[in-house]
């Protein structure tokens, strides 16, 4: 019976030595690079960032000239993989950017209110940059309507 017990632990300890490396090898976790879509005078930019990079990373990759409008870029706002970012230029005709719009620019769109403003930043909060105007229609209370009467005041 001893020599039983002796020959299992034996197997046993055999057995914990040639799997233990297979048993315990420490997770790592390397988190790949995003990449991004970046529109800027009508020319369009591929760019692979770091995760968790921020806007104010383009002017590593792009040279911003003085005819960008900073009030519409959010400089401090994450991307994401797969977002498409415009430049905001500054401009006589004014558009209210559906990506980096505040409140109270949204809300001059025509037919949007307080309720559809919140609405169109809880989206883009949740979802990221929208990648076309006409995503804009993913938000509850936007139709095809809707998207008709502001279409020439947006943009990206």
């Amino acid at each position: 019976m001893k020599t039983k017990n002796i020959l299992s632990i034996a197997i046993a300890i055999l057995l914990i030595s040639v799997f233990r490396p297979i048993l315990y090898t420490p997770f790592t976790y390397e988190a790949s690079n995003i990449n991004i879509t970046v529109v800027y005078h009508n020319e369009t930019y591929h760019l692979e960032l770091l995760p968790y990079s921020s806007l104010s990373a383009l002017k590593d990759h792009i040279e911003l000239h003085d005819d960008v409008d900073y009030a519409k870029l959010n400089l401090n706002q994450k991307v994401k993989d797969g977002d498409i970012i415009t430049i905001p230029l500054l401009s006589d005709t004014p558009c209210v950017s559906i990506n980096t719009g505040t409140h109270e620019e949204l809300m001059t769109l025509p037919g949007v209110g307080e309720a559809i403003a919140n609405r169109i930043i809880d989206h883009r909060n949740e979802y990221g940059s929208f990648q076309t105007l006409e995503s804009i229609m993913e938000v509850k209370g936007i139709k095809n309507r809707l998207f008709e009467r502001m279409e020439l005041m947006i943009c990206l």
